[in-house]
């Protein structure tokens, strides 16, 4: 399991395995017989072994498995031929997350590799090309402290691929396609003019996917979610988890929208696995879209199993909103101890596919087909009955473990 930098010094033909270059040179020389890399200026030591190593010749990214003099180490992968003249950048980091996840140098990375982001804002979408495996998942990680890059401050990922005064991408800022296994940690996430701007999936992708003390910002009038997980192929759980994040949208929808797709295949409904715990999560979208939708396809076994923890939920329209008649009663979607706020507090389309307890419901219409819990109270009914809005606004907080003054601006360059 390897550490992998990405910094706005970076570059992205060096190794990628540190905050500085190890060695450089243009007097690389490969054979065909061995997988050696050569250099007559010996500039190779045994600390270099496990360091990743950029070779010029098929811009090839490998690391280096074993030192044998100064000036001959052995690298991984397929062997390169005989070439000589060839430049070469062991360890020093990237200088995009494209380069890791995308296109360049997937090819080194593996499954439990962590990528950390050193500060600064990096404007690119991402189509994510590699996936982890269950119980190694792939690690992108901000590094706001700046232990493993040097760079401390906020990390951003943006769609505003030129600057924050041009149009953004229509692109999704995080597209997953058919990868998964992924955990993202300390970013935050800009998102652009895209339909689903900040993280979307395709068929048999986004399984296995968690975001820890992450930021979405998505306030282009365009979006319809800034959060779009379905699940893909049917009945297959999504095991994704949102923990500690910030979401804010301008969506037309739902900034999350969690879709279950039910499946003929097995015996029995079936749970999603989704967790969104310990989360602020606000639509000010213009129409009458909700901040967390959990939606359902059709299918004779039926999807449950979103649940929600300790969060704070402010829509627009509906807080919390479950929709269709294929959500399963059986394994119903359940929410605990969260504060919701919208002109419909929780809006269910069955009663039974939503439970839950110890919730506060600040609305007109606090709750539709939902029976309340064991504590919950609403400003009409429940277990307690209050008239004053319950939500306080702290003198600061934690933005993607950056901490700031309540209501201070961004800050990010």
């Amino acid at each position: 399991m390897t550490n992998w930098c990405i910094r706005k010094t970076g570059v992205d033909t060096n190794g990628g395995t540190g905050p500085t270059v190890l060695a450089t040179g243009t007097d690389g020389v490969t054979n065909n017989v061995t997988q050696t890399l050569t250099a007559v200026s010996a500039p190779f030591t045994a600390g270099m072994v496990g360091q990743g190593i950029y070779i010029s010749q098929g811009s090839s990214y490998r690391t280096i498995t074993a030192f044998n003099s100064s000036s001959s180490v052995t690298y991984s992968g397929a062997n390169l031929g005989t070439h000589i003249s060839l430049t070469y950048n062991v360890g020093g980091s990237w200088l995009t997350l494209g380069n890791a996840l995308v296109s360049g140098a997937t090819a080194v990375i593996a499954a439990g590799d962590s990528i950390y982001v050193g500060a600064g804002v990096y404007r690119q979408t991402l189509a994510v090309a590699i996936s982890g495996s269950a119980g190694n998942v792939i690690s992108v990680i901000g590094d706001v402290d700046g232990a493993q890059t040097g760079d401390a401050g906020q990390v951003t990922l943006s769609a505003y691929t030129t600057n924050d005064k041009s149009a953004p991408s229509a692109t999704t800022l995080l597209a997953f396609g058919a990868t998964s296994y992924y955990t993202f940690s300390f970013l935050t996430f800009i998102g652009g003019s895209a339909v689903n701007s900040l993280v979307s999936n395709t068929a048999g992708g986004g399984l296995g996917v968690s975001f820890t003390d992450c930021c979405f910002n998505s306030s282009h009038l365009t979006p319809s979610h800034v959060i779009s997980i379905t699940s893909s192929p049917p009945g297959v759980a999504l095991n994704f988890t949102m923990d500690r994040c910030i979401l804010f949208g301008l969506s037309t929808m739902s900034p999350l929208a969690i879709t279950l797709t039910g499946t003929s295949s097995g015996s029995a409904d079936w749970d999603a696995l989704v967790v969104i715990r310990n989360s602020l999560i606000v639509n000010l979208g213009y129409s009458s879209g909700g901040a967390i939708a959990v939606l359902a396809n059709t299918g004779t076994h039926k999807g449950g199993g979103v649940r929600i923890y300790g969060c704070s939920i402010l829509g627009n329209y509906y807080g919390v909103y479950c929709s269709g008649a294929y959500l399963s009663t059986t394994i119903p979607c359940e929410i605990h101890n969260s504060f919701v706020m919208g002109y419909n507090g929780v809006d269910v389309y069955t009663s039974g596919m939503l439970t839950g307890s110890y919730n506060s419901f600040y609305s007109p219409t606090p709750e539709t087909n939902y029976t309340y819990g064991t504590g919950d109270v609403s400003n009409s009914a429940g277990t307690g009955t209050y008239l004053a809005p319950l939500l306080e606004l702290g003198q600061s907080f934690k933005w993607a473990g950056v901490i700031r003054q309540f209501m201070a601006p961004d800050g990010a360059s």
